[in-house]
């Protein structure tokens, strides 16, 4: 369902029922739980992950063109991963590399920057400070690799 022969033609919910698949895959691959992926009304941006929770903006899902479906997986990765770097800090180290765990473990206890809770202002500090956080970098370049990999 994530090739853009087929996504084309899906609905909707084929189409999250697809991006839900994906992230089951990936936690299984990760050796973490899964989220579960819904679909939310967001204004200028593409998803979030809070808790076991992956929300996409709906209107990744409703378009049936390629960069669309592209940023449909890309943001279901890049959210997975915050949940994966989540889990390494909660609760189970499973990530061989700690010195990256301890990067996302110093972002998130010096104050993880995130611009829909508020605590960041991007009037006032900038977008690239948020985009240049361990985390979303981490985030970013793990769901850039994959869909490159993938739709190259």
């Amino acid at each position: 369902e994530l090739s853009p022969y087929v996504w084309q033609w899906l609905s909707p919910e084929q189409r999250l029922s697809a991006l839900s698949e994906l992230e089951q895959n990936v936690a299984s691959i990760t050796l973490r739980p899964p989220c579960e992926v819904v679909v939310e009304e967001m204004d200028g941006m593409y998803g979030y992950q809070c808790g076991d929770k992956i929300a996409l903006n709906k209107e990744l899902l409703e378009s049936g063109d390629f960069e669309s479906m592209k940023q449909a997986v890309s943001t279901t990765l890049h959210e997975g991963r915050h949940a994966y770097q989540n889990f390494n800090i909660e609760d189970c180290c499973v990530e061989p590399n700690h010195e990256l765990v301890d990067s996302w473990r110093l972002n998130y206890d010096m104050g993880y920057e995130d611009g829909d809770t508020g605590i960041f202002d991007f009037a006032q500090m900038g977008l690239k400070r948020y985009l240049t956080q361990p985390v979303e970098v981490d985030a970013r370049v793990f769901a850039q690799s994959v869909v490159g990999n993938v739709y190259a």
